[in-house]
């Protein structure tokens, strides 16, 4: 039997960790203590996202699919946002990145291409989901009766 993922938590822990990092990069933290742990982090992020990514395409149950996708999405441009910011060298590490920076380029280019497949497979799920009850004109009419009607 396969293992449970509870996408929900993970991509809520995983943005949490963004927001720190954010912080962290944002600060003039001493490298000597600080850089390794970020860069760890940002390769463990990569990694988590990918790994959530795949398994939402292999899983065909997952409850809450359509939010589950939006919440990858959303932690998916978090994730690009903040590589951005080190990749434009306006943290406050700046070129302390500078090894990384090839590598955190095409992890933003693989982060955007998932998000563009996501939000293909969004909009097509959308466009494939039977339509909402629509009630008649005079099940309208009988439920919001007009001043008219009522004379």
């Amino acid at each position: 039997m396969g293992q449970t993922i509870h996408f929900e938590e993970d991509l809520y822990f995983l943005n949490e960790l963004l927001n720190t990092l954010d912080g962290g990069v944002a600060l003039n933290l001493d490298r000597l203590f600080f850089f390794d742990k970020i860069i760890e982090d940002i390769f463990f992020i990569d990694t988590t996202i990918g790994r959530l990514y795949s398994a939402l395409g292999e899983s065909y149950r997952i409850v809450q699919a359509q939010s589950v996708t939006r919440g990858i999405i959303t932690v998916k441009q978090r994730f690009t946002d903040f590589l951005s910011i080190i990749i434009s060298n306006s943290s406050g590490m700046g070129e302390a990145f500078s090894p990384f920076l090839e590598k955190f380029s095409e992890m933003t280019d693989s982060h955007r291409r998932d998000m563009e497949e996501l939000q293909k497979s969004l909009l097509s799920s959308d466009m494939q989901s039977t339509p909402r009850e629509v009630i008649s004109q005079e099940e309208y009419q009988f439920l919001f009766p007009s001043d008219e009607d009522e004379a």
